[in-house]
């Protein structure tokens, strides 16, 4: 009886040790991301802050529809066209 509570009682601390073991794996993870996406938004905000001299220029998607709302607007004024 006594072998069996001392192996019960083992085995729970094992599991507890994991547990905690996980549990700081994850907080190193989780600090170690913060970081990265801290780096990565400095870096974002250093490569694409706008200088008064810069033109922005829309996408050529964007272009490309207008054209298109244009030329459907044009042939539905105009059918004969």
């Amino acid at each position: 009886m006594a072998i069996s509570a001392y192996l019960i009682s083992h085995s729970n601390l094992e599991i507890e040790t994991v547990k905690r073991k996980s549990a700081k794996e994850t907080d190193v993870l989780r600090s170690e991301n913060a970081r990265r996406r801290q780096k990565l938004e400095g870096s974002e905000t250093i490569l694409y802050r706008p200088t008064p001299n810069t033109k922005i220029q829309l996408a050529p998607m964007y272009q490309l529809s207008q054209k298109l709302k244009r030329l459907v607007v044009s042939r539905m004024l105009n059918p004969d066209h």
